[in-house]
C-alpha cells in the first residue's frame, strides 16, 4: 500500500527556519492584530445591521450575508451576529474584545444577562475570565431555583454502564455484572467543588 507524502510547506507558511524568539514575537503580534480585527469586524457588522444594507445587497438576512459574502460558517456567523448586537447595546464591549479582556465566546454567554443596570459591574467582573470561569461567575450571581447561590451543581451526562454509575455513587456492585451490562446514558449530579479540575473542552459537562 502506497503512503501519500505531504509536500513541505513553502512560502509564507514555511516557518521552520524562523528563530524561536522571532517566532514567539510574531505570534504575539499576530494574536493582538487578530483581536483588533475581530473588534473592527464586529463594529462593521453592527453598523451594517443597523442600516440593513445586506437587504439592499440582495441577502435575505445578516446571517446570509456573513455566510455567502464573508464566507463564514453558520456557527461563526451566528456567534458574531449575537456578539455585535450585544456590543452595539454596550459599546465598551468592542474595546474589551480589541484588547483581549473579553472573547467572543464569553460575550455570547454574557449577552443573556446584561442589562443597563448591571452591565458596568458585570463586564468588570467578567474581564479576563475563561468561558468556564464566566459560567461559574454567572451561576453565582444568577442562581437558578433550587441551586445554591455560591456554587452551581453540574450535570454530567455520560454513556456508561448503569452499575458503573452505582460505583461512582459509592455503592458496591458485582464486577461481572458491570462487564455484562450495556452502556446507557445517565445523568450524574456533583457539586461543582468536586469537578473544579475538569477541562473546559469536555463536552458532556453543562451548567
Amino acid at each position: 500500500m502506497s503512503v501519500a507524502i505531504m509536500p513541505p510547506l513553502v512560502g509564507r507558511f514555511s516557518l521552520r527556519s524562523l528563530p524561536t524568539p522571532l517566532l514567539v514575537r510574531q505570534l504575539d503580534e499576530l494574536a493582538a492584530q487578530e483581536l483588533a480585527t475581530d473588534a473592527d469586524v464586529l463594529a462593521h457588522l453592527a453598523e451594517l445591521d443597523v442600516r440593513e444594507e445586506y437587504l439592499r445587497l440582495g441577502y435575505a438576512s445578516l446571517q446570509d450575508y456573513c455566510v455567502r459574502r464573508l464566507r463564514m460558517s453558520e456557527d461563526r456567523a451566528n456567534k458574531r451576529i449575537r456578539v455585535c448586537r450585544t456590543a452595539l447595546a454596550f459599546p465598551v464591549i468592542f474595546e474589551m474584545i480589541a484588547d483581549g479582556r473579553l472573547n467572543l465566546a464569553g460575550v455570547a454567554v454574557l449577552s443573556a444577562y446584561l442589562t443597563e443596570s448591571n452591565a458596568a459591574d458585570l463586564l468588570v467582573e467578567a474581564a479576563n475570565l475563561t468561558r468556564v470561569e464566566m459560567e461559574f461567575m454567572l451561576a453565582r450571581r444568577f442562581p437558578r431555583d433550587g441551586a445554591t447561590a455560591d456554587m452551581p451543581t453540574l450535570e454530567l451526562t455520560c454513556g456508561i454502564a448503569g452499575n458503573s454509575v452505582n460505583q461512582l455513587q459509592g455503592e458496591h456492585v458485582d464486577d461481572d455484572a458491570v462487564a455484562r451490562e450495556p452502556a446507557r446514558e445517565h445523568e450524574l449530579h456533583f457539586d461543582a467543588r468536586e469537578v473544579r479540575g475538569l477541562d473546559e473542552q469536555v463536552d458532556c459537562v453543562r451548567l
